[in-house]
């Protein structure tokens, strides 16, 4: 026959906070929907989030493959954390001042008074402020890229490259912020270059994790998966600023 279990109750130490015997406070606050709110932010921020962070940095194509083959509870939801990493990208920049989000005219080699530099800073601007919406357009383009282009026979759907993009392009943007906190102190915006380049490396890594591969060629492969992604994502930016620009007429 099924017996309860019985718990006999700790007789507190109310010297403290905590008691001394059990290590558990002596005078709990009654619970509230506010403290459970802040309970379950606290708890996701200290696992789920710490964990996905953490993984898809060291390990993001191994990650990936768990999550999508094995465990569903392993990472944040996709769309979920490119929204909060997008946020704190725009936070990021915020730190440099009034220009912008981050942007700086004279950094785009747009320093004069014309209309047309002041339609491209506009538009720029207007870049920054929506990473959350370009980062997941650029997801889904490179993964019908390498869907249907450069690994049509790797068994993966296309929803599951989808996921797999959305988590790498929420992490890149996480790997930008950190590297412009390093030169918050300096009060100046990183080189785009730098940008580019660490993207790049730890986009290609990622990728290439993902897809197992091992030899020169392979990497060579997810190279080129990766930098026609790209072009072809700047090259819808300049098509819609082209568009914009020939709608709306000078500003």
């Amino acid at each position: 026959m099924f017996q309860p279990l019985r718990i006999t109750p700790c007789q507190h130490d109310r010297h403290g906070r905590f008691c001394s015997k059990c290590g558990l406070e002596t005078d709990p606050p009654r619970l509230t929907f506010s403290a459970m709110a802040m309970e379950f932010v606290a708890s996701w921020l200290q696992k789920g989030f710490r964990q996905t962070a953490f993984g898809l940095l060291l390990a993001p194509g191994h990650q990936i493959r768990a999550y999508l083959s094995e465990n569903r509870n392993l990472l944040v939801k996709p769309v979920n954390y490119l929204l909060i990493l997008a946020a704190f990208h725009y936070w990021v920049l915020g730190l440099y001042g009034e220009r912008g989000g981050g942007i700086d005219p004279a950094a785009l080699g747009l320093s004069g008074p014309d209309a047309s530099d002041a339609a491209a800073v506009h538009m720029a601007r207007w870049l920054v402020e929506h990473f959350y919406q370009i980062a997941l357009l650029q997801a889904v383009l490179s993964a019908l890229l390498i869907r249907y282009v450069f690994y049509r026979r790797e068994g993966w759907s296309l929803p599951e490259y989808t996921i797999a993009m959305t988590y790498i392009m929420a992490e890149n943007l996480l790997i930008q912020s950190l590297v412009d906190l390093l030169f918050t102190p300096f009060h100046r915006v990183p080189p785009s270059g730098l940008h580019y380049a660490v993207g790049a490396t730890y986009t290609i890594f990622a990728i290439g994790q993902f897809l197992g591969a091992r030899h020169p060629r392979q990497w060579l492969r997810v190279a080129l998966a990766y930098l026609t992604a790209t072009l072809s994502g700047v090259g819808l930016l300049v098509l819609g600023m082209l568009l914009w620009q020939s709608w709306s007429g000078p500003l």
